[in-house]
């Protein structure tokens, strides 16, 4: 289970930001943003306004660990750009070396003041 205080603030975006209604009870630890309907540019958002709210140190994040720049073109075709112009910094990962950005990651946040 996640703590109360990251249900409500997920639940409350959720019906905000995605018009989707979670329940407590189906959310883990290991339960991903994307299985949830948060992601892309939902995502930027929603973890503008976690930070804001939790008082979370996100200087050292790196999403590109977990998800593409939110274009679907370059997101799907990173093998082909990547032959073309090479690896660049900007470039996100491939589909297959992105970890899962799940609910325990910002539980953990919440609980040491930094998302990692």
């Amino acid at each position: 289970m996640i703590s109360n205080e990251l249900y409500a603030f997920i639940s409350e975006f959720s019906k905000r930001q995605i018009k989707k209604h979670l329940v407590y009870n189906q959310l883990h630890q290991d339960t991903t943003l994307d299985e949830i309907g948060i992601d892309d540019l939902d995502l930027d958002v929603m973890l503008q306004e976690f930070v804001k709210k939790f008082n979370v140190d996100y200087s050292k994040f790196n999403g590109k660990r977990y998800y593409g720049i939110g274009i679907p073109l370059v997101d799907k075709n990173v093998p082909i750009i990547r032959k073309i112009i090479g690896k660049r910094k900007w470039l996100p990962l491939l589909e297959e070396e992105r970890e899962p950005f799940t609910l325990g990651h910002l539980d953990s946040a919440i609980e040491k003041g930094v998302l990692e």
